[in-house]
């Protein structure tokens, strides 16, 4: 008996294995580029690759600033519980996004069931793809950071060892939040007549949630007193650990070096991890089952009928298209969210409180009204929805390009499709900064026209990314939105030219501002003129 449940667990392991090596191959088309003898996808691969490794290297760059800011202001027990929070938080909203379609992939279910795998198996590959994903996030953001800390406060060399098994604990608790989240979802959503709708509603509103609970203390309304500012680092501390528990337990077992703070940390990680997926894989079946299962529709009943122009019905399509998929607005609307919660934010605290923050130094006053419209714009770029289009069409791609229209009709009606999300986003975000900050004359003109000029650049550059790097052949759609090559070309070049567009306005001042303003406004309209004609006269045939 007990060899037979030997050799059954080993056949369990042996499937959770091949299963991961299938999904992980998957990740970038990687299995398909290197059974292909088609260069292009090869060095399309190489250059995402690439671009990997410079993102990796800013958000581990931008994670060491700040771990090592706060050692050199004297706070470097906080370090720690710091780098628990933001790492959680980062996880937490963008695993949310993808944590339902990637632990239920409906598609994949039916064949997967009939096969001779055991739902465990099927269930711990895909908790383990997602974890590995997050755990390389997770050292990008905590190891570089982490030695800083420890060469500050002159750590013994059982830290290092102890930090960085911590690490590979951080990811359980917020992967395992996400999931459940994202489960909870997509389940309800499941039989329920309209539910993308309330898919995107609900993960909207917990994002939401999340930013206004991360910020919240830098908006609180009324002054800082003396004594606060003297209390700063245990002010600090406190909003560290009311913001995640587990900070206060991870703080003790790293900084003051406790065997049972580190012991409850790993348990509490660990432990809801394990339950979370035993009850996953228990009940894994019914729940694929469920969602399955859609809510019951009327009888169809022929109404009536309408004609438009192509551009018109192409523009309702890919409307509709955009907002069928909750995975694609989730990644696309965070951007707009952002913009419009920021200008929120500096109407909420009050432009006497604003400025008076400000008059720290007049020089960060000066900037800060300088760079505030291209922040506004990069908030913008982020969401470009046209970046993943074309790639969205997937295997039915041949539909669009069989038609009997014009290449300037297919792609303009993907690009209104941004612009009717970015264009209303960048309006209300500027009248709530212009109204906040109290801008007059041009400088209200630029915190209206930059974000729009910076848009309408994004709309077509992303357009004219996806055409030269599509990606048709895939199974999750998470796998073009959050993962495509035209992505995160298209992210590097939009951070590009956003801080390009920063380092300049920084570098003048007076009238010589404005020209410059003008100057970056007139060349962008010119470059996205020049890109959009050569991109409408290209045959989308060729493109396979």
């Amino acid at each position: 008996m007990e060899e037979m449940q030997l050799r059954k667990n080993s056949s369990v392991v042996m499937q959770i294995v091949k299963l991961l090596k299938i999904q992980l191959l998957q990740y970038m088309s990687i299995n398909e580029t290197l059974h292909s003898k088609d260069e292009k996808k090869r060095h399309s691969l190489y250059l995402l690759l690439g671009i990997y490794i410079f993102l990796g290297a800013i958000i581990a760059l931008y994670m060491s600033a700040g771990a090592y800011g706060l050692c050199f202001l004297g706070l470097p027990h906080i370090v720690p519980a710091y780098l628990l929070s933001i790492t959680s938080i980062i996880i937490l909203m963008f695993t949310i996004l993808k944590a339902g379609s990637m632990l239920f992939q409906i598609k994949n279910y039916e064949m997967l069931i009939s096969l001779p795998i055991s739902p465990v198996a099927i269930v711990v590959s895909r908790f383990l793809n997602m974890y590995i994903g997050n755990l390389v996030l997770a050292l990008l953001t905590m190891l570089p950071a982490g030695i800083i800390y420890g060469v500050f406060v002159n750590a013994p060399a059982a830290f290092y060892i102890v930090y960085v098994i911590s690490i590979f604990l951080v990811p359980l608790v917020p992967l395992t939040v996400a999931s459940i989240v994202g489960a909870a979802v997509t389940a309800v959503a499941a039989r329920m007549k309209y539910k993308n709708a309330l898919t995107i509603v609900t993960s909207m509103a917990f994002i939401i949630g999340i930013l206004i609970v991360s910020f919240y203390p830098a908006f609180q309304k009324g002054e800082i007193t003396t004594q606060q500012m003297t209390d700063f680092t245990s002010l600090l501390s406190a909003q560290i650990n009311n913001l995640y528990p587990l900070a206060n337990l991870y703080t003790e077992a790293i900084v003051n070096g406790s065997p049972s703070a580190f012991a409850g940390f790993a348990a509490v990680s660990a432990g809801i991890f394990a339950v979370f997926t035993g009850v996953v894989q228990w009940k894994y079946a019914s729940i694929c089952a469920a969602l399955i299962t859609h809510a019951a529709k009327k009888n169809y009943v022929l109404g009536k009928q309408y004609s438009r122009s192509p551009i018109g019905a192409m523009y309702g399509k890919e409307m509709k298209r955009y907002f069928s998929s909750s995975i694609y607005v989730m990644n696309t609307a965070v951007g707009y969210i952002m913009m419009i919660l920021v200008g929120a934010a500096l109407l909420l605290v009050g432009k006497d409180k604003v400025m008076s923050a400000m008059e720290v130094a007049e020089v960060a006053r000066n900037a800060a009204e300088k760079i505030l419209p291209f922040l506004l714009a990069l908030m913008g770029m982020i969401g470009t929805t046209t970046i993943s289009a074309l790639s969205l069409e997937g295997k039915q791609w041949w539909i669009p390009k069989s038609l009997p229209v014009r290449t300037k009709v297919i792609l303009d009606s993907k690009i209104l499709v941004n612009l009717t999300l970015s264009v209303p986003s960048c309006a209300i975000a500027a009248i709530l900064c212009v109204a906040a900050l109290g801008y007059q004359g041009m400088s209200s003109v630029w915190m209206f026209v930059i974000p729009l000029t910076y848009c309408v650049f994004a709309s077509v550059m992303g357009m004219a990314i996806n055409i030269k790097f599509p990606q048709f052949h895939w199974d999750n759609e998470a796998s073009v939105v959050k993962q495509g090559t035209a992505l995160f070309a298209g992210m590097l070049l939009e951070f590009a030219v956003a801080i390009a567009g920063i380092v300049l306005t920084l570098l003048v001042g007076g009238a010589a501002y404005h020209i410059l303003m003008s100057v970056i406004t007139i060349v962008l309209l010119l470059i996205t003129a020049v890109i959009y004609k050569k991109m409408v006269n290209f045959d989308l045939r060729k493109l396979d």
